[in-house]
């Protein structure tokens, strides 16, 4: 309500977290009128309860008036079905598959990991076989009926790891082992203290033509590929890993691509990898170049019955 004598307008409005999705009452509001700000609070996975500032801007005035919303969560069926997509019988989990984004060699990377318990009693949750390099702490948690519990990913990519690479763990439930759960990572090599005139200076390809296809083939047969990369400039450059996205794909590549030069990279697939129709998959192509660490190539052909 205006209970002053002049018009208002609110310039705009802004929340202390991106949890809040704010609108309000554009046109101006006359004495004795009303306005309108509409408040929506998006529940982040780990909150319990919330308490946030809301900053009202007003035309002609530079100091913003400040509106609080605040309260505490009941936890029901519903929620943790949102907040908790992946299951494992009782067991919720906030991610499945997970996803470490862009990771360095050597580099501790750190990820909270929510759980919940969907049934009715407790239940004793164990984590177990995980991959080299990646942990969850604490690994043995009890989970009250319908609550929930966080805990921390830990990944520690090798040295010698390169390009997409997943890691796993086992979830047991009161003693019952369930299927794994994925979490994946790319893995680059760290240039953040190289300067910017050492990385515009370092080497940079290109992949020779934009649709990479095996043709038509019979079922049963194996198909086979070549891929052309360019070096441009005055500097070689050295593969560090190359993969596909699919099993049943053999590539030979060059270890280091000399400046100036062209090399190819010999992909053979073998029948298992193939199925009828179309097939389209990728090749994941990791070098030691800043300008261009990471390459997807899109790999396609066709298998007649």
């Amino acid at each position: 309500m205006n209970d002053s004598n002049e018009t208002v307008t609110i310039s705009y409005a802004v929340a202390s977290c991106s949890c809040v999705s704010l609108d309000w009452t554009r046109e101006p509001v006359s004495p004795g009128s009303e306005g309108k700000i509409s408040v929506v609070y998006f529940r982040e996975s780990t909150a319990d309860s919330f308490d946030k500032v809301i900053s009202v801007f007003f035309a002609d005035e530079s100091k913003p008036h400040q509106l609080r919303i605040s309260g505490y969560f009941v936890e029901t069926a519903e929620s943790l079905r949102k907040d908790f997509p992946g299951r494992r019988g009782a067991l919720g989990l906030q991610y499945d598959p997970g996803d470490f984004a862009t990771v360095h060699p050597g580099v501790p990377v750190y990820q909270n990991l929510w759980l919940a318990n969907f049934s009715s009693t407790g239940i004793d949750v164990s984590l177990e076989d995980f991959s080299e390099g990646f942990e969850i702490t604490p690994s043995h948690v009890k989970i009250a009926p319908g609550a929930r519990r966080e805990l921390m990913c830990t990944l520690r990519p090798d040295s010698l790891s390169w390009g997409h690479r997943n890691y796993s763990f086992t979830p047991v439930v009161d003693g019952v082992r369930d299927s794994s759960v994925t979490y994946s990572a790319l893995v680059l090599p760290d240039w953040s203290s190289l300067s910017s005139a050492e990385i515009n200076s370092s080497a940079y390809f290109k992949v020779i033509g934009d649709v990479h296809h095996f043709g038509v083939i019979r079922k049963g047969n194996p198909a086979h590929l070549v891929v052309s990369l360019q070096n441009v400039k005055g500097k070689p450059f050295r593969i560090l890993d190359i993969r596909a996205s699919i099993d049943g794909v053999t590539i030979v590549a060059p270890a280091e691509i000399a400046a100036g030069t062209r090399a190819d990279i010999d992909v053979n697939i073998e029948p298992s990898a193939l199925v009828p129709g179309g097939n389209k998959f990728t090749i994941s192509l990791v070098t030691d170049t800043p300008l261009k660490p990471f390459t997807e190539i899109e790999v396609m052909g066709y298998v007649e019955q």
